[in-house]
């Protein structure tokens, strides 16, 4: 997977070619096994013993090598993000926020970059922020992006095998084949868990863009929520943090 680090794929894409590798990968690995088994005719009470055990180690296997590469891709560009603002909020101007994803992470980062020009100027008027006063907010306890990739990598693992019973069930095995059959359902639901992960991931970024957008302007009518929890919701309470800052100090600096 390593020449995917070359091209620029925008998050989604990323879960959904992480969700079809891992099945793809571990069902063609178990497809050679259960071959080879045929070929040297070993005794079926011992292959009705390995190809599960070999099936399910080899989905693990492959579950968390996929799910590295994803929490890689995705959540560590948001910790980084997290370490720079609260960085910034302390003071600390030299580090660079921006981060190259080619999604919505990287379209908030670069709007983040634009803000720290503002956050400078705040920092001189009003002093670095003690960051005792936020390091516990509410709201930041649960699920990290990071666990949430693990967890819907493993929830495929689980529901494969009722997926692919289903064109069984539904009696499509005559008119697809049941290979082809289980490869469709197998995708619909890979398809389905991606889109799912990348809309409760993404959506805070979009929300978060267009506010630092709109305060980058200087309209500070914007209602920054902090609704999210994990590494999403210290994020938001972090840029909240910034947009407060900015905000009294462009009214400090009207106030003369």
């Amino acid at each position: 997977m390593a020449f995917m680090e070359k091209i620029r794929l925008n998050a989604e894409l990323k879960l959904i070619l992480g969700f079809l590798a891992f099945y793809l990968i571990s069902g063609t690995i178990t497809g050679i096994v259960s071959l080879l088994i045929s070929v040297f005719k070993v005794d079926v009470d011992i292959a009705i013993l390995i190809i599960p055990l070999l099936t399910i180690s080899v989905s693990l296997v492959i579950c968390v090598i996929v799910g590295m590469y994803l929490i890689k891709w995705i959540a560590q560009p948001i910790t980084y993000l997290n370490s720079a603002m609260e960085s910034m909020l302390e003071g600390d101007m030299d580090v660079d926020p921006v981060v190259d994803t080619g999604d919505e992470i990287e379209s908030f980062s670069l709007s983040l970059s634009r803000m720290k020009s503002s956050l400078m100027i705040a920092a001189q008027l009003l002093g670095p922020q003690s960051y005792e006063k936020y390091q516990s907010p509410k709201g930041i306890k649960g699920f990290s992006v990071g666990e949430k990739i693990v967890f819907a990598l493993l929830l495929f693992l689980i529901l494969h095998p009722i997926i692919s019973y289903i064109p069984v069930a539904l009696s499509l095995d005559a008119l697809l084949g049941g290979s082809i059959a289980s490869l469709l359902f197998s995708i619909i639901m890979a398809l389905f868990l991606a889109t799912y992960l990348h809309n409760s991931i993404m959506e805070p970024f979009i929300a978060l863009t267009e506010a630092a957008d709109k305060i980058s302007r200087g309209d500070f009518r914007t209602k920054i929520d902090t609704e999210s929890t994990g590494d999403i919701g210290r994020l938001e309470y972090n840029f909240k943090m910034i947009s407060e800052r900015v905000e009294k100090a462009v009214k400090e600096m009207e106030n003369g």
